[in-house]
């Protein structure tokens, strides 16, 4: 049983047998909640009938560096025609792509092409202008021992976005969940024996991972390079993103 990438979990029941629910996004697997059997269900709503009920939460949370960093670059050209700004911005990425593959700590490299016209007199067509956009990410103790990066002719730095690593995020989740449940337990008792009773059960839980998506980045939007630069040094402050998991759910209280 499996939920959808990127999905969160709504409540599930839980009982003695268990079946593991797990989310998969971003490259790795994390439990995210355990559910029931009808079998099992049935016993529970046995055992909690008649029985007073509470709500409990429970949440954790923990600042990550974040490891990584997306760069972001761009170009801007005018043409008398399409199809030659076309070619322009075409030509300078393509130089760039392989200039950057020379470099073996760059991954997940993206571009991406337009071109449109612009508007002169009696809304006549003047020149068509091309953009080009091109993005990788890097580690950011990969590029704090480059010192600097190679520019290719013609693109600028426009921005860079910092953000967690998928490992981890996968570590501070996993650390998380487990502190969040025991907490979360250790409510459950202290309640039922505030309250005069001796034990509990978990009718409901839910599980909420408000990091399905990365945290949002820290960005840096302004050109850090100029054409005419063979060399751009690129800031590593990179600063933490907050991740946090939570536990919530229905307990019965028994005697």
């Amino acid at each position: 049983m499996y939920c959808l990438p990127n999905q969160r979990a709504s409540f599930l029941k839980i009982s003695h047998v268990l079946v593991l629910v797990f989310a998969i996004g971003h490259g790795f697997i994390m439990p995210l909640a355990v559910a029931q059997t009808p079998k099992g269900h049935a016993e529970h709503e046995a055992a909690c009938h008649g029985q007073a009920v509470v709500h409990l939460q429970n949440q954790e949370q923990t600042e990550i560096s974040n490891d990584k960093v997306r760069l972001n670059w761009m170009l801007q050209t005018q043409a008398h025609s399409a199809d030659a700004a076309l070619k322009t911005v075409t030509k300078v990425l393509n130089e760039a792509i392989e200039t950057f593959k020379r470099n073996p700590a760059i991954e997940n490299m993206r571009n991406n092409v337009q071109t449109y016209p612009n508007y002169g007199a009696n809304q006549n067509i003047s020149n068509w202008q091309g953009t080009g956009q091109l993005s990788f990410e890097i580690a950011v103790a990969a590029l704090e021992a480059q010192g600097s990066l190679n520019l290719p002719k013609g693109l600028v730095l426009s921005g860079l976005d910092y953000f967690p690593s998928n490992g981890s995020m996968l570590e501070a989740r996993q650390k998380l969940l487990q502190q969040a449940m025991q907490q979360f337990q250790a409510k459950a008792q202290r309640v039922a024996q505030g309250f005069g009773y001796t034990r509990y059960a978990l009718s409901e839980v839910h599980i909420q991972d408000d990091n399905a998506q990365h945290p949002m980045p820290m960005m840096a939007n302004r050109v850090f390079a100029a054409e005419s630069q063979k060399m751009v040094n690129v800031p590593t402050t990179a600063g933490n993103s907050m991740v946090s998991v939570g536990v919530s759910g229905r307990v019965c209280l028994l005697k």
